[in-house]
């Protein structure tokens, strides 16, 4: 009946909150590894903008001493190529040593760093920070609608409501008069000698035993019939007038919180996607500004050739360039991380990367 399976149905709604909290957590867990990696592409792409600056301040400063060696610069002339050399050594070097720290954090994502035969090994990551293809433009309300659908926590807060009812349910039925129809049916059997009564003292010893008695039994020789009604009837129970009370009381408050988490996870997606179509400009912007700090360096190394402009100007394009380079990878770290959040708050990061729970 429903009232005896209400416990049962109790169960399998804890048992199915309880996926919907495992996967909630897989979610968290994913996202956050997934922003690891990012961290290590970022710095991987930063150590490289600062190695191609080092390597033109090289370059640059070895031209400026050849020019000193000729006469055909001042001696006060080759300090700034030299401090500019300095500055860029120190950039590699402060982006080496982040890397590596990147890569730690990595590796304990992955568990590596606990295994010595995987610690050491070098890890290579073939993703390119800057995404390629055109990005359609996102629409706020189909993500909204998605992430109500699909969001874990909303589904776990939903299913406590769902528990409400049933423990509402079951609470109720106590209040109300419990009445009980019992029949029972059994057989006996008689074990041991049995002595029949001839009369003047006199006693016959019929012989017996346990075959005897489970012939007996089975064969329903001595059947025994009962039944008991029993009405029960709730008058002044507070326990159960308490027990009612509080899973009212339980079920509002889920339902408060159900509608918390709808609101917090509708903020969540609006944020994100604004963030990711933000990041998205920042981008186009950063690659804009790559390709004019280019074209302005290769038209001062020109210029520079040509004796029309002094070294300043030479190197302060390269700098431009450096800026503009790390820039870009910042831009496009950022809106990998931004596209991870959006697929997490939209609850399809864990399809998206064909994680089943089950």
């Amino acid at each position: 009946s429903y009232v005896n399976r209400l416990q049962v149905m109790v169960a399998e709604s804890r048992l199915k909150q309880s996926r919907f909290d495992l996967a909630n957590q897989l979610l968290r867990l994913l996202a956050q590894a997934e922003t690891v990696y990012w961290n290590v592409v970022d710095a991987r792409e930063n150590l490289r903008v600062n190695q191609e600056s080092l390597r033109l301040a090289e370059a640059l400063l070895q031209r400026s001493e050849r020019e000193l060696e000729l006469g055909a610069i001042s001696p006060l002339d080759i300090f700034q190529p030299q401090q500019n050399r300095a500055i860029a050594e120190i950039a590699v070097t402060q982006s080496t040593y982040r890397l590596a720290q990147a890569v730690d954090a990595l590796r304990q994502q992955i568990g590596a760093d606990l295994d010595p035969d995987f610690r050491d090994m070098p890890i290579v990551l073939t993703e390119p920070v800057v995404p390629g293809g055109a990005e359609e433009p996102i629409d706020k309300e189909m993500m909204v609608e998605l992430a109500l659908r699909q969001r874990p926590d909303l589904r776990s807060a939903l299913t406590s409501l769902d528990i409400d009812d049933l423990n509402y349910q079951s609470a109720k039925n106590f209040l109300k008069p419990d009445l009980s129809l019992t029949m029972s049916y059994s057989a006996a059997g008689l074990g041991g000698t049995f002595f029949e009564s001839l009369g003047g003292g006199a006693f016959r010893p019929i012989p017996g035993g346990l075959s005897d008695a489970l012939n007996q039994v089975f064969g329903f020789n001595f059947p025994t019939y009962g039944f008991a009604l029993s009405l029960r009837l709730p008058i002044r129970d507070r326990a159960a007038v308490a027990n009612l009370a509080d899973a009212a009381v339980s079920k509002r408050l889920n339902s408060l919180r159900a509608r918390q988490v709808e609101q917090q996870i509708r903020l969540e997606v609006l944020n994100a996607v604004n963030n990711v179509e933000s990041s998205r400009a920042r981008l186009k912007l950063a690659q804009l500004s790559v390709d004019f700090a280019q074209k302005r360096l290769d038209a001062e190394q020109k210029k520079y050739d040509l004796g029309v402009t002094t070294i300043f100007f030479l190197l302060d394009a390269q700098n431009r360039l450096a800026e503009a380079q790390s820039q870009l990878v910042t831009e496009a770290s950022q809106y990998r991380r931004n596209l991870t959040n959006l697929l997490r708050v939209t609850g399809q990061l864990l399809r998206e990367r064909n994680v089943v729970v089950d």
